[in-house]
């Protein structure tokens, strides 16, 4: 099974195709229907439905069934699975001010609420890295172990539990340090200002509860620029395990 770093790379692949596309939403007490609007490119079409099918499925494993949100958890399929997890996050998902009501010829009627999602590939990249945030070591297939040890005070507990704790500020410091670079030097857009203070906001939260709150927010402002920042995001994971 993909990544989720190699599920966002792959939709970020789609986003010149996918720039003014979107993915509507109509609910009501009869049903829910999505369709995916704006795309002239039937193949970019197809390829999107696939890794949303195939991002569905993972975030199915990854959690326990008990853990899921009850939209998620009990989704038709894994395509959309994949769709209420965009609409869950209102950066993205916009409802739409207008409803629908429609008549059984019976008096009785029904009323359908509309809801849309825009920049589908960059949205779908985002929430990937989101996701890989909160799980950031992707699981392996049954039977297959791999396990690379590298890096500063790096260790393998097998059967054990690891009671030490590392202190690296160097490592740290050098992080935020070439993150803000790569955003002083080629990021050049109204949204500097914002990711810069976002890093700040999350540099001085490391080591304490609010940094996965920091962390989900830097990465909400940071979708935009994922191609350039993605290098980056495996070692702010890693200190979410803090």
């Amino acid at each position: 099974m993909a990544s989720w770093f190699e599920l966002e790379k792959k939709f970020l692949e789609l986003e010149p195709a996918l720039r003014f596309a979107r993915l509507d939403r109509a609910t009501s007490s009869a049903g829910e229907y999505w369709d995916v609007k704006a795309v002239s490119d039937p193949v970019a079409r197809t390829r999107f439905e696939s890794l949303a099918t195939m991002a569905g499925r993972k975030l199915a494993t990854i959690f326990t069934f008990e853990s899921l949100p009850d939209e998620l958890r009990n989704a038709p399929n894994d395509r959309s699975r994949w769709y209420h997890f965009l609409c869950k996050h209102h950066q993205f998902y916009e409802q739409m001010r207008h409803y629908g009501i429609e008549s059984n010829g019976q008096g009785k009627k029904r009323i359908w609420l509309y809801g849309s999602v825009a920049n589908l590939a960059e949205a779908s990249a985002a929430c990937c890295l989101e996701v890989a945030s909160m799980c950031p070591d992707d699981e392996k297939p049954a039977g297959q172990t791999i396990v690379n040890v590298s890096g500063q005070n790096a260790r393998l507990n097998v059967g054990s539990i690891d009671n030490s704790t590392n202190i690296v500020s160097s490592s740290e410091t050098e992080i935020f340090e070439d993150i803000r670079k790569v955003v002083e030097e080629k990021i050049v857009s109204e949204r500097q200002g914002e990711l810069l203070a976002r890093l700040h906001a999350l540099e001085l939260a490391v080591n304490t509860p609010s940094y996965l709150d920091r962390y989900k927010e830097f990465i909400q402002v940071a979708a935009n620029h994922a191609t350039l920042l993605a290098p980056f995001l495996p070692a702010l994971a890693n200190l979410l395990q803090r």
